[in-house]
């Protein structure tokens, strides 16, 4: 049975908590990860997960993402929120003009020709391969939004079950994520890459909706 946390909850911590316990398919946690570099048959894989005793599926960008498959991600993003390009690409301090007109470049041509890459179609798949499943999802990273994203443009009732992990210093990300209208689960403003962000909120979800088996 679940076991709330002891005291009030507020705020991020009150969402938290509602979400798992309005999603969980179960009164147990089994958490499995899916990755941007893991292969093209993710609904296969989705449903091994699942059959195998998954109830939350985590998503995240892999560390040694595509620059082609961010590019794209970036792109898909700018083009599903009727953005300019120079919104979705940052430009930090140690990026000259050039090296980020440059950038702003490629991600227009390539908005303007609304080019994906099998990566982000096939994680967009496992996503509502998910919400088929009825197993809910958190996620974080700029190909993982892009993914949420398009999949979210083909069936809008089904991200019901689909959390982004944390907001994010990252514009495109900031992007896919008002375009969503799900509030991420922690306000971290982490920049979208590794695993900091989901670990975190594993962990306070461990606390604030712990359950038994």
């Amino acid at each position: 049975m679940f076991e709330p946390a002891e005291g009030p909850l507020s705020g991020d911590l009150a969402r938290l908590s509602t979400w798992w316990h309005d999603h969980a398919p179960g009164p147990a946690r089994s958490v499995a990860r899916l990755n941007t570099g893991q292969g093209q048959d993710l609904c296969e894989e989705v449903d091994r997960l699942i059959d195998s005793g998954c109830t939350i599926v985590v998503v995240s960008d892999a560390d040694d993402a595509a620059p082609e498959d961010c590019d794209a991600a970036r792109a898909t993003i700018a083009k599903l929120t009727r953005s300019s390009p120079s919104a979705v690409v940052d430009q930090s301090p140690s990026t000259d003009d050039l090296t980020w007109m440059t950038v702003v470049a490629a991600i227009r041509d390539k908005r303007s020709e609304a080019i994906s890459t099998p990566t982000i179609t096939a994680l967009g798949d496992a996503f509502t391969r998910c919400s088929q499943r009825r197993t809910p999802v958190l996620f974080d990273g700029l190909i993982a939004h892009a993914a949420a994203l398009t999949a979210a443009q083909a069936d809008t009732n089904a991200t019901d079950g689909w959390l982004p992990a944390a907001t994010s210093s990252d514009p495109a990300i900031a992007l896919a994520q008002r375009a969503f209208m799900h509030t991420a689960a922690l306000d971290l403003r982490v920049d979208g890459t590794g695993q900091a962000a989901v670990h975190a909120v594993l962990a306070v979800l461990d606390v604030v909706a712990p359950v038994t088996t």
